[in-house]
């Protein structure tokens, strides 16, 4: 039939065209002999055979080019893992490998744990669990099916095994992996996974130890604690302790160690009957260690942070279960160091810190004490006693001193050793009972800067021993009248600080600023730079003082007149027949006392009162002379012109 070739433009529905779209169609399907047919605008198109001819071609040309790839990199495969298993095989002969053969090969018979096999380019050894002199029972994939079973590989292709197995998980998971054997002196529990090997030592790791309560609360972790703490030391690994553990025995810290408590959560309580010290170093020997300095074994660097013990004690009457508890810490040696830790309702002393003053470890001796703090106890708060030069900061004490079988101190510096102390605070919320004295130190050449001590019975400071510097210190509210707030019993000591009585609160109470000397025991040469308010009857008291007192006093004390209801400056042996001096008091020259020289410097006037009877100097000035004639005979009194007489 014709083709019209009309070349109407699209569209049209002219018949003429539509015959021709039909006859171009039949031959674009149609036809296997052209790859081309013309429409009825004259343009060539493609034949669907002509389409399979050209994807054909194509598809011969990608199919060549990949083969050519493949082999390429086949035989790149292959050279490496040739090479690969040549190296292999070179470090296995040079470790000491003997190789048998492949397994094809065989049979073959392991005589020796070295000697290995090839079979389909792995590599396999005699497992541990087969005896040496295992034979292999044939040569091809069957028999390898049931020998394998005492093989392993020998080669990377091991790991890669078992990760694509169940085993994969606590591969990459340690804390999945858990202990089957330990070595025969290995303290070390089965069953720890493999994170609390890596990382850190806790009690849990040992929680097959733990000795069950009636309920949680009452278990008795005490045997966990210390094998981890045992093993931390062995294995030179720090001790972590996350969670609240209940302890029925004393806990014996080794040495050198590493302790770290998650503040707040980490605790030890002891348990109801608890008996002795709650926690000592290794060794630890008894006593108090205000005087212990020699004993025969010592510990060193035990490090603990954020600690919290909870001895359970209130008092012998409400918590009998606690009748026979001890010490917090009964902590002896050189070379610790103790941050961030509470101690809490022990019966005995929270803190019995002590060690040598001649250590025998080269260059350790003093030890390092940081943010301590004691809540109610039975005895004193805290002792430092032993090695020298040792530095406490930031240390709290509240309630101290509440057994009622004696008075106890809240804080004690011992006579062997010397401390650098600073912000120590101590305080009383108890009305049934009171420390004794804040601060004792019988150590010498000491230093303790910024302090605030209040609430104890007798005194706040109480020093025995010497050359000691308290340095930005406030005593406040003393609840016993008689004595004094500052009991100085020694030689050489300054004391740079404020006394200060609230009368609002304690109306009543009558006490010294200071204190010189007792009957056993002479004060000398005492420095002073104090501010005191409200002490009565006066600013010091020199019951027995040699030397010099010198320094000033300021404040209200000093700022006598017949209304306060209080004495001189000073009272006591400097006025009866003592050499003195006492500086910069702001009263004017109206000191009278009974020795030879009694000089008052620094103040408004220029003349002396002594006790001839002599008044000289210039501008000397007499304050609140009676004006009625007194009885007896040497006294001053003032006649209505204004002269000053003295009674006959």
């Amino acid at each position: 039939m014709p083709f019209y070739l009309t070349r109407d433009p699209v569209p049209s529905a002219d018949m003429r065209n539509v015959f021709d779209n039909a006859q171009n169609l039949d031959f674009a399907l149609n036809d296997i002999t052209s790859s081309f047919w013309t429409d009825r605008l004259g343009r060539n198109r493609m034949s669907w055979f002509g389409l399979e001819s050209a994807f054909t071609v194509k598809l011969t040309d990608f199919e060549s080019r990949f083969a050519t790839q493949l082999t390429t990199q086949e035989t790149a495969f292959d050279a490496a893992q040739a090479d690969k298993e040549a190296r292999f095989v070179h470090f296995l002969d040079s470790s000491g490998y003997v190789f048998l053969g492949d397994y094809e090969d065989g049979p073959f018979q392991f005589s020796a744990r070295n000697q290995y096999i090839r079979f389909q380019g792995q590599f396999f050894r005699l497992s541990k669990e087969t005896d040496t002199g295992f034979t292999t029972t044939g040569t091809d994939e069957t028999t390898f099916t049931n020998d394998v079973t005492h093989l392993v590989l020998i080669d990377g292709d091991t790991l890669r095994q078992n990760l694509g197995s169940g085993d994969g998980d606590p591969i990459v998971a340690p804390e999945k992996v858990r202990l089957a054997t330990v070595d025969d002196d290995s303290d070390f529990p089965l069953d720890a996974t493999l994170a609390e090997l890596i990382f850190e030592v806790n009690p849990r790791m040992w929680k097959s130890l733990v000795k069950k309560g009636a309920t949680p609360d009452l278990d008795d972790w005490s045997d966990a604690i210390q094998a981890a703490l045992n093993y931390a030391n062995k294995k030179k690994k720090k001790f972590v302790n996350t969670e609240s553990y209940g302890i029925g025995k004393t806990i014996e810290l080794p040495f050198p160690v590493t302790i770290e408590f998650l503040k707040y959560w980490g605790k030890w309580y002891a348990l109801p009957g608890f008996a002795g010290h709650m926690v000592k170093s290794k060794n630890a020997p008894e006593g108090d260690y205000m005087t212990l300095r020699d004993p025969v074994n010592e510990c060193y660097c035990i490090t603990i942070r954020g600690m919290t013990l909870d001895g359970g004690w209130l008092s012998d009457e409400s918590t009998p279960d606690y009748i026979a508890q001890e010490n917090g810490l009964q902590l002896f040696g050189v070379q610790h160091s103790l941050d961030d830790i509470i101690i809490m309702n022990v019966r005995g002393k929270p803190y019995n810190i002590g060690g040598r003053d001649f250590t025998t470890v080269p260059g350790m001796a003093p030890s390092d004490y940081l943010r301590l703090r004691a809540d109610h106890c039975g005895e004193e708060a805290f002792i430092f006693g032993g090695s020298s030069d040792s530095h406490a900061l930031m240390v709290k004490v509240r309630d101290a001193g509440q057994k009622a079988d004696s008075a106890y101190n809240a804080i004690r510096v011992g006579p062997n050793g010397t401390l650098r102390a600073g912000f120590f605070h101590v305080w009383n919320t108890s009305q049934a009972k009171r420390h004794a004295n804040c601060l004792d130190v019988t150590a010498w050449d000491s230093i303790f800067v910024n302090m605030h001590f209040e609430g104890a019975a007798n005194s706040q400071i109480q020093v025995s021993g010497g050359r000691n510097q308290f340095i930005g210190f406030e005593v406040y509210n003393q609840w016993k009248s008689g004595g004094a707030m500052i009991k100085n019993l020694n030689s050489s000591n300054s004391f740079k600080g404020r006394a200060y009585i609230n009368q609002t609160i304690l109306p009543n109470v009558s006490v010294y600023a200071m204190q010189l000397g007792d009957a056993e025991n002479a004060a000398s040469f005492t420095n002073v730079d104090m501010e005191i308010y409200n002490t009565k009857p006066g600013a010091v008291n020199a019951v027995n003082h040699t030397g010099y007192l010198s320094g000033k006093f300021a404040g209200d004390t000093t700022n006598y007149t017949s209304e306060q209801d209080r004495a001189l400056v000073v009272s006591g042996s400097l006025v009866e027949g003592k050499d003195s001096v006492i500086f910069s008091t702001p009263q004017y020259r109206s000191f009278i006392g009974g020795g030879s020289v009694n000089l008052a410097k620094g103040m408004n006037a220029t003349g002396d009162v002594n006790s001839q009877g002599l008044i000289y100097g210039q501008n000397a000035v007499l304050r609140n002379v009676t004006i009625a004639l007194p009885s007896t005979s040497g006294t001053l009194y003032k006649v209505s012109n204004g002269t000053v007489m003295i009674k006959e």
